[in-house]
């Protein structure tokens, strides 16, 4: 099943992520190889996530699905469901859970269309930092809604690097990405961003130099 059809908000760039789509997976490949492989890299962040057999589960800005194949991989009764504002993502990604317990819906993470407490879990692997910062916001708020109390969200997105040798990376980002996710990247934010939202924070952890972050948090009981 796949949704969509939804009237995508201003700040959101559809022509440029369907041409992003065509390319995506390929150019993620390549950015991984000097770290010894993307999916070695995804797969140890789902590996962490301790997902059981019967989770319902949520990838908000699933892409292309790499971490939702990995996350539906792990599921016998349960189910994923991806969410992202992009159909030609999501379509690559339905390709690539065939025969798996994976569902998709088109929406945008800071409207999910889902009642309060539905999940176990949630995903998101490098979607915040591309939301302007009050949708990033109210999108923490949505997973929160979402997620059954005692919910965990595993969140895994980039990191500025300190000191001088990831200068260059911090002039990157800056000049690239623009300053929302500049701001977001900068050591605590994100973490703080989510107790805001009120979750519990269980661990933060850096990753390949500094230049990842990965964030397990909790809707407390």
């Amino acid at each position: 099943m796949m949704q969509d059809n939804v009237t995508p908000p201003s700040y959101y760039k559809t022509d440029y992520w369907k041409r992003y789509s065509k390319v995506y997976d390929f150019l993620t490949r390549l950015l991984f190889t000097p770290f010894g492989g993307e999916e070695r890299f995804r797969r140890k962040f789902v590996d962490e996530a301790n997902i059981q057999p019967r989770d319902n589960i949520i990838d908000m800005c699933c892409g292309t699905g790499a971490t939702t194949r990995l996350v539906a991989g792990k599921l016998k009764d349960g189910q994923v469901t991806g969410v992202d504002l992009s159909p030609d993502m999501m379509a690559r990604a339905k390709e690539k859970v065939t025969g798996l317990p994976a569902v998709f819906q088109q929406a945008s993470g800071d409207n999910l269309p889902f009642p309060e407490g539905t999940f176990d879990k949630a995903f998101v692997s490098y979607g915040l930092h591309e939301m302007p910062t009050p949708i990033r916001h109210e999108a923490i708020k949505q997973i929160y809604k979402v997620l059954k109390p005692g919910g965990v969200f595993n969140v895994l997105d980039y990191n500025l690097p300190q000191g001088i040798g990831g200068l260059g990376i911090r002039v990157f980002i800056r000049v690239f990405e623009g300053l929302p996710a500049y701001q977001m990247m900068q050591p605590g934010v994100l973490s703080g961003e989510l107790k805001d939202g009120g979750f519990e924070i269980l661990n933060r952890r850096q990753r390949l130099l500094g230049m990842f972050q990965i964030i397990q948090v909790r809707k407390p009981l």
